[in-house]
């Protein structure tokens, strides 16, 4: 199979905010004052992006039991002017046991489509695209119960990420941002799934761990896991068929993961002395509690005139329980001036 894609982008922005650069890259962040200018900036890119790709697929490769897949992006012409690669191949070998063994491997690009990146002034003065190196290999396993179980490892190399540096003194030295971040992501997924009749339920374990590499940190570490980091993860869900001709529907999932990191804050005076400023230090080098999340939907169908069907349905979505994501950021206030001098007297 081959094929084109061929799209228009214009990416613009203007306006003042607060400068963005100083802010810790991969680090969520209060909504609070850290220090940061305003920044006015004023940003356009327009581009045509065109792109081909191509893939195959094989069975019993040079007369063996292999099956593979390979295939080829390139994209031509985008906002950076570069030609971008993007291989990916597949290996899969079925046993008569009902084992299937597969690996795969990909390369992938992102283009950064935030428009002050481009801006003339204060944007990446060599943008490169992100790029992404994954590999991964999995066995699954056909259960005579109607059952499959499937480990999956895999491993992602990060490259040229875009990133910023993490102090108001860098940026007011000329530091901007840079496509000179790195990072990995390492997991094992296991799944446990059966399907019956009326039912089915299935079960997933996830080990995971990222890393990130900023050169440009000098407050914070320059290798730390991102806030988005989540090292263990459980997954529940079912469905089950009842009533009669079986026309209600009742499914739903339970998720459970390990808190995401945080960082610590520590609070000073702004240099006018009339502000306290947050400013974040070990980045996300503690964690937040345990996150729990439950979804329900339940779901009745019937059919009228032999050819009108109604169906009728309640979601419960993202019910979740977490530690609050958001810190409270506690100043000195202002001091009444009746209550100090009761204060005083006391």
């Amino acid at each position: 199979s081959t094929g084109l894609d061929l799209s228009y982008l214009s990416l613009s922005g203007d306006g003042v905010i607060k400068d963005p650069r100083s802010v810790p890259t991969w680090a969520a962040v209060p909504w609070a004052d850290l220090g940061a200018w305003e920044l006015r900036f004023e940003s356009r890119k327009e581009s045509t992006e065109l792109a081909i790709y191509a893939q195959d697929d094989w069975k019993g490769l040079f007369g063996s039991p292999l099956n593979g897949r390979l295939g080829v992006r390139a994209t031509l012409i985008n906002t950076l002017g570069k030609v971008l690669l993007s291989p990916r191949a597949s290996l899969a070998l079925p046993l008569p046991t009902g084992t299937t063994i597969k690996a795969a491997f990909a390369l992938t690009h992102q283009i950064p489509r935030d428009p002050l990146v481009y801006d003339p002034i204060v944007g990446a003065p060599d943008l490169k695209p992100q790029r992404a190196v994954q590999l991964s290999a999995a066995v699954e396993q056909l259960l005579p119960i109607g059952a499959l179980i499937r480990v999956e490892a895999y491993h992602r190399i990060l490259s040229q990420l875009l990133v910023n540096p993490d102090t108001r003194e860098a940026v007011e030295r000329g530091v901007t941002y840079a496509s000179v971040g790195r990072g990995t992501a390492s997991g094992v997924d296991v799944f446990v799934g059966v399907r019956g009749e009326r039912f089915g339920l299935a079960a997933t374990y996830s080990l995971g761990r990222s890393m990130r590499y900023n050169p440009l940190n000098e407050a914070g570490p320059q290798t730390f896991a991102p806030f988005f980091d989540q090292r263990h993860g459980w997954r529940l869900g079912g469905d089950l068929k009842f009533g009669k001709h079986q026309a209600w529907t009742l499914s739903g999932t339970w998720e459970v993961r390990t808190g995401k990191p945080r960082s610590p804050v520590l609070h000073r005076l702004a240099d006018d002395g009339q502000r306290w400023i947050t400013v974040p230090y070990a980045y996300n080098s503690e964690s937040y509690g345990t996150f729990h999340e439950l979804s329900l939907h339940l779901e009745n169908s019937k059919v009228f005139l032999d050819r009108i069907k109604v169906t009728v349905y309640l979601d419960v979505l993202n019910a979740y329980s977490a530690q609050s994501q958001y810190v409270w950021i506690y100043g000195q206030g202002v001091v009444d001036p009746i209550e100090q001098q009761d204060e005083l007297v006391a």
